[in-house]
This record gives structure tokens, C-alpha cells and sequence, in this order.
């Protein structure tokens, strides 16, 4: 089962990748700017929205299962 997912979630996190690069046009790279490139590949993929406080968000229900597939994972990793 955590190969099954494991590969599943990298699988998925590649796909958004390439979209991302390929439809969205990030403007940060991820070794330039690590936080900057994550903030526009969670924003651009819609997986989060921002709320009105600052340093709150909210996650849209497909991202919250990869976060779910994501807690499977590391709890089969320790």
C-alpha cells in the first residue's frame, strides 16, 4: 500500500510540475527563490486560498488528500 501511494504522490506532484511550467508560467525558480517558487506552485495549482488574517489559508479539498497521502507517508517512513 505506501509503495501505491508513494508513487501516486510523486506521480501527482510531477504532473502539477510540468502544468505549472509549462501553462502557468512561474515566475520564480526554485533555486532562486525556493519560498517564492512554492507560494505561485500552491497558488497557481489552486490548492490553497488565502483568508483575510494574514498567515492563514485554506486548503482546497484535493490538496488536503495529497496532504492526507502525504501523513501516510512519513508515518510508514520513521
Amino acid at each position: 500500500m505506501l509503495n501505491t501511494v508513494a508513487k501516486s504522490a510523486v506521480t501527482l506532484v510531477l504532473l502539477i510540475h510540468c502544468f505549472l511550467l509549462k501553462r502557468l508560467g512561474l515566475e520564480a525558480t526554485k533555486k532562486g527563490d525556493l519560498a517564492e517558487w512554492y507560494s505561485q506552485v500552491i497558488t497557481k495549482a489552486e490548492m490553497i486560498e488565502y483568508y483575510d488574517i494574514s498567515g492563514c489559508y485554506i486548503l482546497r479539498p484535493w490538496s488536503y488528500s495529497i496532504w492526507e497521502k502525504i501523513k501516510v507517508f512519513m508515518k510508514f517512513n520513521d
